[in-house]
């Protein structure tokens, strides 16, 4: 609770919560905001939603919704749960509403609307028990209907055209939550041709520094996360077109730009390479960086070897055994194996979507055995979507072992005649969990 050092500007005008609303109310605010990233300045679940409360209806009831989710995976309570249906299911009404109503897809409209979607989002990804694997889950669908609204609602600034139309901040922040997870379930899901190269432009809105800032929510530059979006698109585009030449060309200059990406943040300046970023770490006697600054920038740096990973392996179609992607790998489990997943230091920023992606690619039992050390310990005190993609982690570690075990093949210097193996390991993963969630 001492995290929260002050209400923003406007908290929750006009409203006056009771019982157990009140209870639900303080706990989002003192308890789940206060979890959720190292960076105040970027946590606009606190600064910008719980504002929304007293103009949206939606947002109110949304909120309350996911807050007593949290506390009912803590203390079981029939009454609670009672109350916190109630709040879901007036949350859904409203929010279809809103979503039918022209007058929302105005720029500037659509804030609410997303804010409601990325809490009941999360409400739906907490009860990741009660899903049917085989069905399109509902967080999906929600993404699906916010990325629509985004693309209409878009003002057209970007960071090449400065002088056009600025977006605020509550809009950076909130869609760059939605085109996160949106664009990380999109590296272990089926490739999709037909998606658009002109997603999620509100990515590059701002000048330099703006685009390459990490936000707290995100634990990444928009610039970063952008070219994640980056590539898996060029992979979808390339596997219907193979004999194309520009897809390759492409997907150099997005390996040079992945492997000079620099980000900062408002607590610590970046560095120019991970290996001057590592150096300037000072670790403590656990082995972990304890200063929140450089903690960021090894979330940062993790989601850039990811990157580097998955363009190689995706791509290129690079083995998990190729000295390019091991070579990534081990920098991508230094990141991991110093950055604590336990105390103040650990919250949610912490980056979950590259630690699981460095188990899906790790073969070398002391790479696999940090992957096993960050996801235990977390699995033990949490439920959400960890618990979900760390069995289908050790599922992909036994499939692997059987179906796709390291050798010394020496791939053809031709891409079109390589195999692309990560579509295999996708359908695998489908098949054993569904869709994951790894915001």
């Amino acid at each position: 609770m001492d995290q929260v050092s002050r209400m923003p500007p406007g908290f929750a005008l006009g409203i006056e919560f009771a019982g157990h609303d009140k209870f639900l109310f303080r706990f989002y605010v003192f308890a789940f905001c206060s979890g959720r990233t190292l960076l105040e300045g970027s946590n606009s679940l606190l600064k910008d939603i719980t504002p929304m409360v007293s103009r949206s209806p939606c947002v109110r009831h949304a909120l309350l919704a996911v807050a007593a989710t949290y506390v009912l995976d803590y203390k079981p309570d029939p009454l609670l749960e009672n109350i916190a249906n109630e709040h879901h299911k007036e949350a859904i009404k409203l929010l279809g509403e809103d979503l039918n109503n022209p007058d929302n897809y105005a720029p500037g409209k659509e804030e609410p609307i997303i804010a409601a979607m990325i809490l009941l989002n999360q409400d739906d990804v907490i009860n990741w028990e009660f899903r049917d694997k085989h069905k399109t889950p509902k967080w999906y669908l929600a993404l699906e209907a916010a990325r629509t609204l985004l693309n209409v609602t878009d003002p057209g600034y970007r960071y090449k055209n400065p002088n056009s139309v600025q977006s605020s901040n509550a809009r950076r922040q909130l869609s760059g939550m939605m085109a996160e997870e949106s664009i990380f379930c999109a590296v272990v899901n089926r490739l999709d041709s037909s998606v658009s190269k002109r997603q999620f432009p509100w990515l590059l809105e701002g000048d330099f520094d703006d685009i390459t800032r990490i936000g707290g929510l995100i634990g990444m530059s928009p610039k970063l996360l952008h070219l994640i979006f980056q590539v898996t698109h060029l992979c979808a585009r390339f596997l219907e077109n193979p004999d194309s030449e520009i897809y390759p060309i492409a997907a150099e200059a997005i390996e040079k730009q992945l492997n000079n990406i620099w980000q900062w943040s408002e607590a610590q300046m970046g560095f120019a390479s991970a290996d001057e970023l590592f150096q300037a770490c000072v670790l403590d006697e656990n082995g972990w960086v304890n200063d929140a600054g450089m903690v960021t920038l090894l979330g940062a740096e993790a989601h850039a070897m990811s990157a580097r990973i998955y363009l190689q392996c995706r791509f290129f179609r690079k083995p998990r055994s190729h000295p390019d992607v091991l070579r990534a790998v081990r920098g991508l489990i230094h990141c991991i194996k110093i950055s604590p997943n336990s105390g103040p230091l650990f919250t949610s920023q912490a980056p979950f979507f590259s630690v699981t992606l460095a188990g899906l690619v790790s073969y070398l039992p002391e790479h696999r055995d940090v992957v096993r050390r960050w996801f235990e310990p977390v699995v033990a005190g949490s439920r959400g979507n960890v618990p979900p993609a760390w069995e289908a982690v050790k599922h992909l570690w036994e499939w692997h072992d059987t179906n796709s075990p390291i050798t010394d093949i020496e791939i053809s210097p031709v891409l079109q005649d390589r195999y692309p193996w990560w579509e295999d390991m996708v359908e695998e993963l489908l098949r054993f969990g569904g869709m994951l969630a790894l915001t």
